[in-house]
Formats: structure tokens, sequence, C-alpha cells
């Protein structure tokens, strides 16, 4: 059997974005990242593909808030957090002639929109592999926590008190979640649960 050839355009894979296209959001530190919309995304990708492509979710999660404790570099003194629920999706896209590329994408739990936050940032992963935006990934925020924004502006900053920072006492779990993976009632069971592939 012959290898599949890939029928599109290529150059439109790489070509960057108008400038007209491009947005800006805040990000930490007072720092700005330029990002392009989900569907601007889609829409250099049907046009290079010529609308043949494969896209899938391997896996939605949902992962629940947690207190978190870090070292403070300037003052080497612990301090503790809230890290805010989120979503998470792995997906990945296929381009016949091209092959497959895996991309893990988040978003905060503040909305019921928010899985589709996930999942069309995960998407956007998978394309920038493809050249897709790619000159918008050549500055990463520290940790990944904005990957894929080009960042500007003054990246220096310090914290404003050097006083350990406290966090508000654990939520106790809310009634009807899930005893085992803590899934709130109506959001899927992550994978690991025995639960898994249902609604809570």
């Amino acid at each position: 059997m012959s290898e599949v050839e890939f029928i599109g355009k290529p150059e439109l894979l790489i070509q960057p974005f108008d400038p007209g296209d491009i947005r800006k959001r805040d990000g930490r530190r007072g720092a700005k990242y330029d990002y392009v919309p989900g569907g601007k995304v889609r829409r250099r990708l049907l046009d290079a593909t010529l609308g043949v492509y494969d896209w899938e979710v391997i896996s939605l999660t949902f992962v629940d808030e947690k207190v978190m404790t870090r070292i403070d570099k300037e003052t080497q003194q612990p301090y503790t957090f809230v890290k805010p629920a989120y979503w998470t999706v792995h997906g990945r896209l296929r381009i016949p002639g091209l092959g497959n590329r895996d991309g893990i994408g988040t978003s905060n739990d503040e909305t019921e929109d928010s899985p589709k936050g996930a999942e069309t940032d995960s998407f956007k992963r998978c394309c920038v592999q493809f050249g897709i935006a790619l000159d918008l990934y050549e500055d990463l925020e520290p940790e990944g926590s904005s990957q894929g924004y080009r960042r500007e502006g003054n990246q220096s900053s310090s914290r404003q008190s050097a006083a350990p920072r406290q966090a508000s006492p654990p939520k106790e779990r809310p009634e009807g979640s899930c005893s085992e993976c803590n899934a709130p009632k109506g959001k899927p069971h992550t994978p690991k649960c025995s639960k898994a592939g249902t609604a809570n």
C-alpha cells in the first residue's frame, strides 16, 4: 500500500497571521501575551488541508482545587495558596500525509464552557506542531502556565509582601461529589476512577 500524500497548501501552515488576527491577554506579573483565537486557527487549518484532517479528544479530565505550598525565592519562607480547579484535555490532530500530533490543553473551571476552552487549547497546541501560529510560540511563560503565547513587556517583578501567605482552609467535599475522584455532581469522572466514562 502506498503512503498517503498530503494534498493541500503546506505554505499556509507556516504563514504568519495578519496583525489584525492577533489578540492580547494579560499574563502573570504584568506580562502581555499575543495569541490567535481558536476560530482563526481552525480556519487556517481548513484552508491549508482543504478540510482533510481528523481531530480526536483522547481524554477529558477534571482536576479539583487543592492547597499548594511553595518556598518564596526572596525570603526563603514557605507560603500556601489554593490552586483553582481546572479541566484538561488530551487531543490528537491527524493530517493525512503529515502524521499525528498530540497536545494537552487546560482551562480553569469557571463556567459550563470551561471543558470546551480546554479542548480549544489542546487543538491549538496540536496545530502549532504543524506550523500554525508557530511564530507566537517563540517565548513561553515559565512553568508552562501559558504555553503558546508570545510574551512582551517588563518581566522583572518581585513579590509585594515578604510575609508568608495564608490560604483558606480546604473546602469540604460538595454534596453529591464522587467519593473516589471528587468529581462534582454532573461532571465526568476522571479516567482512573472506577466510574470513568460516566457522569457523576
